[in-house]
Formats: C-alpha cells, structure tokens, sequence
C-alpha cells in the first residue's frame, strides 16, 4: 500500500476542518447566546411587565375559582343542616 502526498494532504485538510468546527461551533453558539442575553437585557422592563401582568392575571383566575369552590362548600353546608 502506498500513500500519496494527496493522501497526506487530504488527512492533513480533514484534521484542520475537524479542528475548525471545535473552535467554531461553540464561539457561534456563545455569539448567538450574547444576542439574546443582550435582547433581554435592552428589553428587560417590557420582559419584566408582561411577566408581572401574566402572574397578576394567573393569580385572579385562581383567586376565582377558589372563590367559587368555597362559595359551593359554604352553600353545600347550609344545605346539610
């Protein structure tokens, strides 16, 4: 078996491109990151409203049907006796 110069070459080309996507995957992955870490930073007020009125909202529909639970039970309870 012998081996060429172009095969040396071609292992050689494979090893750097091997070599690239380990430097490369992770720094693309790092800038992306960046991005939206600097999205939420400059948008972090709006972020912050839209959360505070989602929780506000979540909590009244509870707040409601807990309302409605024990209006169920107390009349419940009046029947009973």
């Amino acid at each position: 078996m012998h081996v060429t110069i172009s095969d040396h070459l071609d292992s050689i080309a494979n090893h750097i491109v091997k070599l690239c996507q380990w430097i490369l995957y992770p720094v693309s992955g790092g800038l992306v990151l960046s991005d939206w870490l600097a999205i939420l930073d400059n948008h972090a007020g709006a972020i912050g409203a839209t959360i505070a009125i989602l929780t506000y909202f979540t909590n009244l529909i509870f707040q409601c049907l807990n309302r409605k639970a024990l209006l169920k039970a107390a009349i419940r309870s009046l029947g009973d006796d």
